[in-house]
């Protein structure tokens, strides 16, 4: 019993020494891709959700399943390349719910783990960005550029000439692809989620200024000079 016991406490203290390390190697993987938008395979975009590519050797149909039905759309072309996004027995779905045949007509090919685990970081990675900076107007454009609605709670913006601070408000939410304009000077605008106002004051130096962000773990993901 008492080998029993000690193999049991050296097998936690082991899965407690260990564990967190695997974590760590994961995070540490998904770090070298912070800000990164794209991932690359041979000169060609991965996209979210693809799984393999598919180039036509010899003209192919491209067809919409109804029910098990093979509905004939259109005809793929020798030469062309799709991307995979999911299959089913013997056929490839290019997307849109159009299929093709898996056979000697096309060739399929699919991207290394690393690649994938790749794409599910920039996925989770919020990339949030500085677009533009009008000194006179008093007006930052931060944009959204990620993969997923960004809540920018403890989020601020810095004009570094001052060392002014700016931070949005709790619980605003920065949808995926948009632009939130954050104004400051007497024409500055309240109208959420497409103006936000710093102050009336003027903050920005019109004989020039760097403007940076960040993000609540205090690194600096943007900046404008």
């Amino acid at each position: 019993m008492k080998k029993f016991s000690s193999f049991v406490v050296s097998l936690v203290l082991l899965l407690g020494i260990f564990s967190p390390t695997v974590n760590a190697a994961e995070s540490n993987f998904c770090d070298q891709y912070k800000g990164v938008t794209k991932i690359w395979w041979d000169g060609i975009e991965l996209k979210p959700g693809q799984i393999g590519r598919l180039t036509v050797k010899q003209d192919t149909p491209l067809f919409k399943l109804q029910g098990e039905k093979k509905v004939f759309s259109r005809t793929l072309k020798a030469g062309e390349f799709y991307r995979i996004y999911a299959f089913k027995p013997g056929m490839l779905s290019v997307g849109g719910g159009y299929y093709v045949d898996r056979d000697a007509r096309v060739t399929y090919q699919t991207p290394s783990k690393t690649k994938l685990q790749a794409v599910q970081c920039i996925v989770n990675n919020p990339v949030v960005k500085i677009k533009s900076v009008d000194l006179s107007k008093e007006v930052i454009a931060v944009k959204n550029e990620g993969y997923k609605d960004v809540t920018l709670t403890g989020w601020k913006i810095v004009s570094v000439e001052g060392n002014q601070t700016y931070y949005f408000p709790e619980g605003f939410v920065l949808k995926v692809g948009s632009t939130v304009f954050v104004t400051s000077g007497p024409g500055a605008k309240n109208q959420a989620p497409t103006y936000l106002k710093w102050t009336s004051a003027n903050m920005l130096n019109n004989a020039g200024d760097v403007t940076r962000l960040y993000n609540p773990k205090g690194e600096k993901v943007s900046e404008i000079k």
